[in-house]
């Protein structure tokens, strides 16, 4: 059994990448990958209202390969050494943010664009979260 206590968004256990990723790695730390027959995903959110705080999922062992396939696959093209950079909110917890050119490159974006009445409740939903992300960048360059 996997448990995924989140207090901020709401989740759903089906489909959902961070629990997947969760219960392979936590199967390979404990040495139990060729023993899976079952997983069963449990997210929990006390604090989210209106759902029911506790959610689950389960899926069979043909499931978790796929999981641990996609997973891997996924490593290696983060690994990459020609890998894409892209910024967005993950920049945060990465520590060569100061040096990033994808984030530089959303910093000289964001200050070229001009601002104006009719900017979209989501252009300026974007334009805060890249503000969120350019100033740890600002902070930690």
């Amino acid at each position: 059994v996997h448990i995924v206590l989140c207090m901020g968004f709401f989740f759903v256990p089906e489909d959902n990448l961070q629990g997947q990723a969760y219960a392979v790695m936590a199967s390979k730390m404990l040495n139990t990958l060729d023993d899976i027959e079952e997983v069963e995903l449990v997210i929990t959110q006390p604090r989210y209202a209106g759902e029911a705080p506790v959610r689950r999922h389960r899926v069979d062992r043909k499931t978790f390969d796929e999981w641990v396939e996609r997973l891997n696959e996924d490593i290696e093209a983060a690994t990459a050494p020609d890998a894409p950079l892209k910024a967005g909110r993950w920049c945060d917890f990465c520590l060569h943010r100061p040096d990033c050119s994808a984030v530089a490159d959303m910093a000289r974006e964001a200050v070229a664009d001009d601002f104006d009445d009719d900017l979209a409740a989501r252009d300026l939903t974007d334009r805060l979260a890249q503000a969120d992300i350019l100033e740890g960048w600002i902070k930690r360059g």
